[in-house]
């Protein structure tokens, strides 16, 4: 089965993509009532909705989504998105079974795109938007490696639950985001810390980029489960790894 999920023509449901969502839904990955707390905005009667349906609204969410950045163009007269796969966070991920130098590395691509093998809610309503992971590392010296995508910050398409053109950031401001978004993966690549979601106003929440953190000790270590040092397990393909090393 293929890792990653390809937007399906116009009128066709994208019924594996709400598949796999609903699987994630069936097991509290995340609850019934986080789901509709974040989607609730976005997909009108979310909370009557059986899980099925919710799964397929999601999904038709996303692909929605990812549709709008296909239809966007760069100053390279390109789509943002193209046939090339740089935008897909599945290439980004498995960069680190290879030998990697680094244990952050910054692009100003766009990372935006669907999986078969993970679901985020924060990715669904945003059109698969990527602006940083954190994954595997086979050679980096704490295990794992962080990507940080600027696109957002650099180019004048903004992303705030539905895809708009806007204006960029200043650049002072894209300088100090791009440096808590580092600063917020580092946190999982050293610690192992998950995402508060008592805690909005911490840098380890995984929606603050949409409003920085305020300054100050907002969410300590050890503060609640997820900001529990190995709280955060950095997963691995086993049968990948070992063709790798063969």
């Amino acid at each position: 089965m293929s890792l990653t999920y390809e937007v399906p023509d116009p009128g066709q449901a994208p019924n594996r993509l709400a598949g796999m969502i609903a699987s994630y839904l069936t097991n509290g990955q995340p609850s019934i009532a986080e789901a509709v707390d974040v989607v609730g905005p976005h997909i009108p009667g979310a909370a009557a909705m059986d899980i099925d349906d919710l799964a397929l609204a999601i999904a038709e969410l996303w692909v929605g989504g990812l549709r709008g950045w296909q239809g966007l163009w760069a100053q390279d007269s390109r789509t943002v998105i193209d046939f090339g796969g740089n935008h897909q966070r599945t290439l980004w991920e498995f960069l680190g079974y290879g030998d990697l130098p680094f244990d952050v590395a910054v692009t100003n691509q766009l990372v935006a795109s669907a999986e078969l093998y993970g679901f985020s809610l924060g990715a669904a309503i945003q059109g698969g938007l990527s602006p940083g992971s954190t994954a595997f590392s086979r050679a980096g010296q704490f295990g794992a490696f962080a990507m940080v995508s600027t696109f957002s910050l650099v180019n004048d398409y903004r992303v705030s639950g539905e895809l708009v053109a806007g204006r960029k950031a200043p650049d002072a401001t894209a300088i100090r985001i791009a440096a808590l978004m580092i600063a917020h993966e580092i946190g999982h690549i050293l610690l192992r810390i998950g995402h508060p979601r008592t805690r909005p106003g911490c840098i380890m929440s995984s929606g603050w980029f949409e409003e920085p953190p305020t300054p100050g000790p907002q969410c300590p270590v050890g503060s609640e489960p997820a900001m529990t040092p190995g709280a955060a397990m950095i997963f691995y393909d086993r049968v990948l790894l070992d063709t790798v090393q063969q």
